[in-house]
């Protein structure tokens, strides 16, 4: 067995069970122990090899047999087939498990980037909740041209929805309100030939988007009044846009239901 002489100034004064002490010096003194996996050593170790050799001396690295053969691999004794076998069905096992936690980890960070509709603001925002709207309601947005006036348009059984979509750090305004009613003129003298009647106006937001949800303030009664009886708009708040995408996802509503949610007036509720 390889030896090499290691110098130590001092050596460690325990009054624990022994079982912690990996290593003595000499004079039967402890110079390196093992507490929880937790290695102390008070060696002088200057050189990589010097600590190779002591990694072995405590058994963390593995010592190497130099006069085996490779043949002595494939002869087994005792119960040698029967522990490669073991190691095999853990190995595979290992890997079965590995494969669920990633495919997990990807399904969290999918996730992760829908739940950012309830923070974000501006293009990061749009982006996520036309996202959504597409594998929700299966409607192409990738022909949408974005004409800095509605942020969202699509077609679904010849009806009409127009879209606005904001991140505010304040609550619904009557602004907001108006904005989107401005989009939906805008719409009809460019499309006089539509029925207005086939036309929806979608408040799609993020209103104060810096507090955490529970510390948000319901929408004013005096702005969802006016979303329904002035505007004929739809008020649908992000996280209430998750809920209905989770409900999507979970089969508990299908896309004929949710347009019909979207084809009323007021604030959305689920």
């Amino acid at each position: 067995e390889e030896q090499i002489e290691m110098y130590s100034d001092f050596y460690i004064d325990i009054n624990r069970d022994l079982k912690f002490i990996k290593l003595k010096s000499k004079g039967d003194n402890p110079v390196v122990i093992n507490n929880e996996n937790i290695y102390i050593t008070t060696l002088d170790i200057s050189f990589d090899e010097n600590l190779e050799i002591l990694l072995k001396k405590i058994g963390l690295i593995e010592k190497e047999n130099l006069n085996e053969p490779d043949w002595i691999q494939n002869f087994n004794f005792f119960d040698d087939e029967k522990q490669k076998e073991n190691i095999f069905k853990s190995e595979t096992l290992i890997k079965i498990e590995e494969e669920k936690i990633e495919n997990a980890r990807k399904i969290l960070q999918i996730n992760k980037k829908f739940k950012s509709i309830l923070y974000t603001q501006g293009e990061e925002l749009v982006d996520e909740v036309k996202e959504i709207i597409s594998e929700m309601l299966d409607v192409d947005l990738s022909k949408f041209v974005d004409k800095k006036i509605e942020d969202i348009r699509f077609e679904y059984n010849n009806d009409v929805f127009i879209g606005e979509i904001k991140g505010i750090a304040d609550n619904v305004k009557s602004k907001n309100l108006s904005q989107l009613d401005n989009h939906f003129t805008a719409f009809i003298d460019e499309n006089p030939n539509i029925d207005e009647e086939k036309i929806f106006k979608l408040l799609i937001i993020n209103a104060q988007r810096k507090l955490p949800l529970d510390k948000r303030d319901p929408i004013d009664d005096k702005q969802i009044a006016q979303a329904e009886n002035k505007y004929k708009s739809l008020i649908i708040e992000t996280e209430t846009l998750l809920k209905l995408f989770e409900k999507y996802k979970n089969q508990e509503l299908n896309r004929e239901e949710i347009i019909e949610k979207l084809k009323t007036h007021g604030i959305l509720k689920l």
